[in-house]
């Protein structure tokens, strides 16, 4: 993962499937980000993508040894971590994201920043 995520990334989103999401949802998801990450450049990298893409909930946790405000590791659930730089605009890519999942945010249980989340699973 530290190929992936430098430490000028910051955390913007968990992103957590329903457990009744079908495979096809879950690639129309994983499309969804895929369009949203090329549509906005500022997305460094989202954790779990090959596994949407693939029809399949993300793999958790996952081996994030870079220092982000929420620790993945702790987590046993299927979730996908999106991160963009540090210089981003986070309300913008946040609006542009939830455009991009359109009428596939019925599929999800959660989509939040890192410190919501782990707030409400503490």
């Amino acid at each position: 993962m530290t190929d992936l995520v430098s430490e000028a990334d910051r955390q913007f989103a968990v992103i957590k499937p329903g457990a009744d999401t079908s495979a096809e949802d879950l690639r129309g998801l994983g499309q969804a980000l895929t369009h949203w990450k090329t549509e906005f450049p500022q997305a460094r990298h989202i954790g779990g993508l090959s596994d949407l893409l693939e029809g399949h909930f993300p793999r958790t946790p996952c081996e994030y040894i870079v220092g982000v405000p929420f620790l993945a590791g702790q987590v046993d659930e299927p979730i996908a971590l999106a991160y963009v730089t540090a210089d981003a605009d986070l309300a913008q890519a946040w609006e542009r994201m939830a455009e991009a999942l359109g009428g596939l945010s019925s599929c999800l249980c959660f989509l939040c920043d890192p410190q919501t989340y782990s707030y409400r699973n503490r």
